[in-house]
């Protein structure tokens, strides 16, 4: 590699908000209107808008502003900061994008139909309530999303952070789907951040042991990315 003028780092990992073929040097800036916080893009740069990221989540098509649909709340300069999408019927994984909205401090995910894991991603936002109960999420909560001070009170006045504050871990439950969790008797509460143990509606038990098994491998795999991001 020729190294005149070169940033040592790039030929490691090109950094935020650039992108290259294979993800090193030679490392050109994306110019998405919203900030890609991962470092090592490979391939094109993605074309990030608040109203892209919200319709991806609901299944809809994509709006001239994001505000214009239900359940998103912005503040008076066009940002989102809240989306209440609970009780929706929405399926799919949530998308790993809606750690990319900058301002964004309340989600609420509870009573749908999401499976998979629990996106790591959503550190990113700045957020400071987070609900995903009574879904179908399997694996665990993110380590780095377990350390986010102030999500749900997590670290409120000098206590420990704790995953449980995110959402009850497999195998127990709590009535709010986090906080203090209880364990499951006889192998019920197969889910994260269940409010009860009873399997959710529609599940068979042949359907949760696949869903765990096809995310066992994405959740070692999750963690190791996690902690070296």
């Amino acid at each position: 590699i020729d190294t005149h003028g070169l940033n040592l780092c790039d030929a490691i990992a090109c950094p935020v908000d650039h992108t290259s073929g294979n993800g090193e040097y030679p490392c050109f800036q994306c110019p998405s209107a919203l900030p890609n916080p991962y470092i090592g893009r490979e391939q094109q740069c993605q074309g990030f808008t608040e109203a892209k990221i919200v319709a991806k989540l609901l299944k809809t098509e994509k709006p001239d502003s994001a505000c214009d649909l239900d359940g998103i709340y912005c503040d008076s300069e066009g940002n989102v900061v809240k989306i209440l999408a609970n009780g929706r019927r929405l399926k799919g994984t949530i998308p790993d994008e809606l750690g990319f909205l900058p301002y964004l401090e309340e989600l609420d995910l509870s009573d749908n139909e999401f499976t998979g894991q629990l996106p790591s991603g959503l550190r990113f936002a700045p957020l400071k309530k987070l609900d995903v109960s009574g879904n179908k999420l399997v694996g665990i909560v993110p380590p780095l999303l377990c350390n986010k001070d102030g999500l749900n009170g997590n670290g409120k006045e000098q206590s420990a952070l704790t995953c449980h504050a995110i959402a009850c871990p497999v195998g127990t439950f709590s009535h709010y789907g986090h906080g203090i969790c209880q364990p499951c008797d006889n192998g019920e509460g197969m889910y994260l951040a269940s409010k009860n143990c009873s399997p959710v509606i529609g599940s068979t038990s042949r359907e949760i042991e696949l869903e765990h098994t096809r995310s066992a491998g994405k959740v070692v795999a999750g963690i190791f990315v996690a902690l070296i991001v």
